[in-house]
C-alpha cells in the first residue's frame, strides 16, 4: 500500500475563546432552558425540539441529572435532605459480622457475606425475608453488584481474584486482578472496580481504580486522604448522584465525594451514623445500608444518605436520528413520586453526533437548564425589549437568569418570557447585537407574573481615518494620532490592541496549512521537515537510490532538489535546521550540510539509526535520538556531553526546540503511543521532567517534526510529517 505524506503547521501561542449560543453544533433547541411546577408524588408532561440545522443527518440521546436542591425553606444547601446519617429503621440477619454489601435492583435484594459464617445471603426488601443463603466456602471481602452478577475481592488466600456470583448464590467464572486484594473492600460501576485497603492492611485512604475493558490495569488513584485519613472502611459507588457517586465510610462516619476527570476528590458531604468497622456499603436507590461487624450484632441499619429522591424523568424518545432540516418533538414525563418539596436545579444532557454513522468521531454534549419546583409557588418574569432611539422592538434579544442555564430569545415584536420559576432574586442580562449589554437585578417575591421592560442602548465607534501607515527603520520609533466619535445614545467603552495580520490570529494549535508533498514529490515515502524561512526542506525516501532533500516554497510547489548526504536505506527521518545548517541522520552517521546539500560537519551519533534530531540554541548543543532509546547532547563538534535525558517510555519520531517555551520545557518530543496517534510532550533539559501538550488533529504514523518563528514573523509555529495511507 502506498503512503500519503502531508506536513502541517500548527499555531503553538496558548489563548482560549469562550462562546455561549442557542444553537450548538448546528442543533437548536427551543426553548434553551425549562422551569417546571408541579406538586409532590405528581406528574407533568411536556416536550422540547431539536431542529438539525446541518446538510447531514444527526445522532441525540438524552437523559437528566440533579446540580442542586435548594429546601423549601430557602436553605440551599447543595442535593441534601434534611437527616442525612439518621438511622431509618433496623433490620435483623441471621448473621454477624458482615463483610460485604450489594443492592440488586433487579429483583430489590440487598445482599450481604458474612465473615464468620462465610454465607452469601440476600433480604428481600418488600418483606425483611432472606430469600438466598449460600455458602461460599471462602475468605472473600467486599461486594458489588452489576448486571446481575455479583463481584466479590479475594483475601489473603486468595488476594488476587474477584469471585462472582449470580442472583442464585451459584459461583461463575473468577476474575484474576493484579491488585492485591486482601484487607480491601471494593465497590464497581460498569467500567471500574475501585478498592480501598484497610487501615490493618496498609492503607492510605486512596481509592485505586482499576479497568474491566483492561485487564483490571490501575488507571487512577483517587486520594481522599486529607479527609478520611487512613480509615477506609467501606466504599460504595452510586452512578445515580451524578454530583457525588463516591461513598466512603471510617467507622462512625460517611463521606460523600465528586471526581473529576483526572482522578482529584472534592468532599461534597460528610455525616457521623452508626460506628462499626469494615462491614462494607450498599444503597437501594433511596438509602444507605451497612451492616456490623463486632462478633455478636446480627443487624443491618438503613440510613438517611442526606440526598433528596431524584425527580423521575421519562423521555420518549430518549435518543434518536434527526434528518437534515428536520424537527425531533420529545415528550418529557417527570414524576415526583417521594421528593421532599424545594427546587430542584438540574440539567437536560444531550449528547449530539453529527456524524452518527461513525459513533463518536462528531460527538458533543449540550446541556440545558431543566428547573423543577416542587409544592412551592411560582411566578413568571415578562417583557419587552426595544431601541429607545427609533421607538421599535429588538428581535432575536438574548436574555439570561443568573442562577440556571436557561435563555430565551425575543420574538419579532421584543417580547420574551420566563414561567414558573422559583420565587427569588435574580440578575437579568439582555444582550443583542450592535446593541450595549443591560442588566436588571429583579426580587420575585410573591406569585404571579412581573412585568420587566428594557430599552438597550448603542454607541457607535467611527475613527477620523480609515488607515494608518508609517515605514520605520530599525530601532525607530513615531507617534501616530487619531480620534473617534461615538454617535450613539450609550456610553462606549473601547481598548486599543495590536492584532496580527492574516493567518496569524489562528487559535492555538489550530491547523493552519498542509501540503500534499507525496502527491507532488511522487515520492511515497516522506520522513523529515525543516523551514529556513523562506522554503520547506523535506527528506524523501521512495525506495530510490540515492535518497533526496526536496525543496518545496510556501505556495507547496517544488523548487529543486539535492541528494542526501550518507548511506541511510531509508533517508533521513528528521531534519534541523539551525541557522547556519540543515542537520539530520538517519544511519550512525549525524551531518550538518548546507542548503545545497554540501556536508560541512559529520560525526558518529550514538544509535544506529539515529531518529530525531533538534537543536538547542541556549545550551549550543544537537539533541539526537533512537525511536526507542533515551536522548543524548552533542556538540556541533560531534562531542557527547555526557548529558542524556530519559525517553519516559515514548517512542519518538521527531524533536524540536521551543527556547521560548512559557513553562521552561523547551524540547517538543513527537511520539505515537497508538496506531495512527500522534502526540506532542515537552521536556526540560535539565532535569527530563515532562508534560503532554496535546494531540494533534490528524491521523497516520509520524514523521519528523521542527519549530520555528520564520514561517511568519507573528507566532511560533509547529511543523510535521504525518504518513497517511491512500485509499
Amino acid at each position: 500500500m502506498s503512503i500519503c505524506k502531508i506536513p502541517f503547521t500548527l499555531v503553538l501561542v496558548i489563548s482560549m475563546i469562550l462562546t455561549c449560543r442557542i444553537s450548538t453544533a448546528e442543533i437548536s433547541i427551543e426553548p434553551y432552558g425549562y422551569f417546571y411546577s408541579l406538586e409532590s408524588s405528581d406528574t407533568l408532561e411536556t416536550t422540547l425540539s431539536l431542529n438539525n440545522l446541518n446538510q447531514d443527518e444527526a445522532s441525540f440521546k438524552i437523559s437528566y441529572r440533579l446540580i442542586d436542591y435548594q429546601l423549601s425553606d430557602d436553605e440551599r444547601r447543595g442535593p441534601q435532605r434534611d437527616s442525612p446519617g439518621d438511622t431509618l429503621r433496623q433490620v435483623q440477619v441471621p448473621y454477624y459480622n458482615t463483610v460485604g454489601m450489594a443492592y440488586d435492583p433487579q429483583n430489590n435484594w440487598i445482599w450481604g457475606l458474612a465473615w464468620t459464617d462465610r454465607r452469601l445471603y440476600a433480604l428481600n426488601l418488600a418483606n425483611d425475608q432472606i430469600v438466598v443463603n449460600v455458602a461460599v466456602n471462602q475468605s472473600i471481602l467486599g461486594m458489588f453488584y452489576l448486571n446481575g452478577v455479583l463481584y466479590c475481592g479475594g483475601y489473603n488466600n486468595n488476594p488476587n481474584i474477584i469471585f462472582r456470583y449470580d442472583l442464585q448464590g451459584r459461583a461463575l467464572d473468577n476474575l484474576r486482578c493484579p491488585y492485591n486484594l486482601t484487607w480491601t473492600d471494593i465497590g464497581g460501576d460498569d467500567r471500574y472496580i475501585y478498592c480501598i485497603t484497610y487501615p490493618n492492611g496498609n492503607g492510605r485512604g486512596i481509592v485505586h481504580v482499576l479497568d474491566m475493558q483492561n485487564n483490571l490495569q490501575e488507571v487512577g488513584a483517587i486520594d481522599c486522604s486529607q479527609w478520611i485519613g487512613e480509615e477506609g472502611w467501606g466504599i460504595e459507588i452510586i452512578p445515580a448522584h451524578s454530583h457525588g457517586w463516591l461513598w466512603l465510610s471510617d467507622r462512625p462516619n460517611m463521606y460523600q465525594f465528586s471526581v473529576d476527570d483526572e482522578w482529584n476528590a472534592d468532599l461534597i458531604q460528610t455525616f457521623r451514623t452508626v460506628n462499626t468497622g469494615h462491614t462494607g456499603l450498599a444503597h437501594d436507590g433511596v438509602n444507605l445500608w451497612r451492616g456490623t461487624y463486632d462478633g455478636a450484632t446480627r443487624i443491618w441499619y438503613v440510613i438517611d444518605d442526606g440526598v433528596p429522591e431524584n425527580l423521575e424523568f421519562n423521555f420518549n424518545p430518549a435518543s434518536g436520528i434527526i434528518a437534515a432540516g428536520e424537527e425531533a418533538v420529545i415528550e418529557v414525563g417527570i414524576i415526583s413520586e417521594e421528593c421532599e418539596a424545594g427546587v430542584y436545579n438540574g440539567l437536560f444532557c444531550l449528547k449530539i453526533d453529527e456524524n452518527p454513522r461513525q459513533p463518536n468521531e462528531g460527538e458533543l454534549t449540550i446541556e440545558v437548564g431543566a428547573v423543577v419546583s416542587i409544592d412551592l409557588e411560582t411566578a413568571s418574569i415578562a417583557g419587552t425589549v426595544i431601541d429607545p432611539a427609533i421607538r421599535q422592538p429588538i428581535e432575536n434579544a438574548l436574555v439570561s437568569l443568573d442562577h440556571y442555564l436557561c435563555l430565551r430569545c425575543t420574538n419579532e415584536e421584543g417580547m420574551y418570557d420566563f414561567i414558573d420559576l422559583p420565587l427569588g432574586e435574580y440578575i437579568l442580562t439582555f444582550t443583542a447585537t450592535d446593541y450595549l449589554p443591560h442588566t436588571e437585578p429583579i426580587n420575585v417575591e410573591r406569585a404571579g407574573e412581573v412585568e420587566l421592560n428594557v430599552a438597550m442602548l448603542h454607541a457607535t465607534c467611527t475613527p477620523n481615518v480609515e488607515e494608518l501607515f508609517m515605514q520605520l527603520e530599525p530601532g525607530g520609533e513615531t507617534d501616530m494620532d487619531f480620534s473617534i466619535a461615538n454617535n450613539g445614545n450609550g456610553p462606549l467603552a473601547y481598548r486599543v490592541e495590536r492584532r496580527l495580520l492574516g493567518e496569524a490570529n489562528a487559535a492555538p494549535w489550530e491547523l493552519r496549512r498542509n501540503y500534499a508533498v507525496g502527491n507532488l514529490l511522487n515520492d511515497d515515502r516522506i520522513e523529515g521537515v525543516a523551514f529556513d524561512g523562506d522554503n520547506f526542506f523535506v527528506s524523501g525516501a521512495a525506495g530510490q537510490n540515492p535518497n533526496t532533500i526536496y525543496v518545496v516554497n510556501r505556495e507547496g510547489e517544488r523548487v529543486r532538489q539535492f541528494i542526501q548526504p550518507g548511506e541511510s536505506n531509508y533517508g533521513m527521518k528528521d531534519l534541523e535546521w539551525d541557522g547556519e545548517l540543515l542537520w539530520g541522520s538517519g544511519e550512525q552517521r549525524v551531518f550538518g550540510f548546507d542548503r545545497e546539500g554540501q556536508v560541512q560537519i559529520q560525526f558518529q551519533g550514538p544509535f544506529n539509526p539515529n531518529q530525531a534530531i533538534a537543536f538547542d540554541p541556549v545550551n549550543n548543543l544537537l539533541w539526537v535520538c533512537a525511536t526507542t532509546n533515551n536522548i543524548v547532547g552533542y556538540d556541533r563538534q560531534g562531542q557527547a556531553l555526557g548529558r542524556v535525558l530519559n525517553r519516559r517510555g515514548m517512542r519518538i519520531y521527531g524533536l524540536a526546540y521551543w527556547q521560548d517555551d512559557p513553562q521552561g520545557y523547551p524540547l517538543y518530543i513527537l511520539h505515537s503511543p497508538a496506531q495512527n496517534e500522534l502526540w506532542v510532550h515537552k521536556m526540560r533539559v535539565d532535569n527530563g521532567d515532562t508534560l503532554r501538550v496535546r494531540q494533534l488533529p490528524v491521523v497516520g504514523s509520524p514523521g519528523g517534526a521542527f519549530i520555528t518563528n520564520t514561517f511568519d514573523v507573528y507566532s511560533w509555529v509547529f511543523m510535521s510529517i504525518s504518513n497517511i495511507p491512500r485509499g
